[in-house]
């Protein structure tokens, strides 16, 4: 029999929307809640002791083998993946998602798989789209996808990307979805009880790259390792993978492609830059041999590749302003905002 399990997921502004639905739930709620929320594995975290002060719930980091436990609030340790298997957890190093590891998607398939119509996926605050193809994923599998409303949501890109793209059942504020959550899991534990042994399968769940169909090829290619990228419907969701793994909605493969093109240009400004200075020296010790000529001409190529170099300057800055051709504030991820 599939136990009853929470799945939540977060990013920026994601941990204010948390605190306020753990909050809200009861003191002796008893589905195992399982959290992932973007965590820099560059920062320690104290996410455990932050939930604890508002619930009497156990809260700690996950590690490997760990069994699910009822009544207990289970978070994705920076650097790894959470993933469900049999009643335990797993933590995976594998590619990240959305750029992020731990990222949301993986849990909320694995999840699925392993729970199907018992799984509650909750989806928070967070910009750009890691959640959103997991969320598909559960509904597919029979259970059920809670949104935490947009205009309660710090950032809400996540939010307002499940809502178009998967068919969510409730979308509330976060102490309301607190709430809804416990009110649910009581309509199963009763459905439970009446005779429901919830067998009902869950909806395939490919979970490997070797293992998921190649749909279309892109022409694009992959930031994180340059691999090609192929373009996936799952679960009427659009996923973009490449040969490795790593996996982005295609906000968030906007987003990091966007960091690509800045950190080109930086280069070339770099580049410039080296050049003018090379050719200003050459100019200078032309002077100094009589030769006013050269040094006439390397002082015109200099000043050329310094107006050159403003103008690739003037196109980042471009490129990175709220007006200017690519909006960033619409699909760049700030870190979260984990203690």
């Amino acid at each position: 029999m599939r136990e009853r399990l929470v799945a939540i997921g977060a990013s920026a502004g994601g941990v204010q929307a948390l605190l306020r639905l753990i909050g809200a739930l009861p003191q002796d709620f008893s589905a195992p809640i399982l959290v992932a929320v973007h965590l820099s594995p560059d920062m320690p975290s104290s996410l455990p002791t932050v939930l604890g002060r508002v619930t009497p719930m156990r809260t700690a980091f996950a590690s490997e083998g760990m069994r699910l436990s009822p009544g207990t609030i289970t978070i994705a340790p920076p650097g790894a993946h959470m993933l469900v298997e049999d009643g335990r957890l797993t933590l995976s190093a594998g590619p990240k998602e959305h750029g992020e590891r731990p990222s949301i998607d993986p849990l909320f398939r694995s999840a699925a798989e392993a729970h199907g119509e018992h799984v509650i996926g909750v989806l928070l605050s967070g910009s750009l789209d890691d959640g959103v193809a997991g969320l598909a994923r559960i509904v597919a599998a029979g259970g059920t996808a809670l949104v935490q409303s947009p205009d309660d949501a710090v950032h809400p890109s996540m939010p307002l990307q499940a809502l178009r793209r998967v068919p969510v059942e409730a979308t509330l504020p976060a102490d309301e979805l607190g709430r809804a959550i416990a009110m649910r899991v009581s309509e199963q534990e009763l459905a439970m009880s009446l005779g429901d042994d919830g067998s009902a399968a869950a909806a395939s769940s490919e979970s490997t790259i070797e293992e998921m169909p190649k749909q279309a090829s892109t022409g694009i290619t992959c930031p994180a390792c340059g691999g090609a990228i192929w373009e996936l419907r799952e679960d009427g969701v659009t996923v973009l993978r490449c040969h490795i793994g790593h996996t982005y909605g295609l906000e968030s493969f906007a987003d990091a492609q966007l960091n690509d093109i800045e950190s080109a240009l930086w280069e070339a400004v770099r580049v410039l830059e080296e050049r003018r200075a090379l050719l200003t020296r050459m100019a200078d010790s032309a002077e100094r041999a009589d030769r006013t000529l050269s040094a006439k001409r390397l002082r015109a190529v200099a000043a050329d590749l310094d107006a050159k170099g403003d103008a690739v300057r003037r196109l980042v800055e471009g490129l990175l302003e709220p007006d200017g051709p690519l909006d960033p504030m619409a699909i760049r991820s700030p870190t979260a905002d984990v203690p």
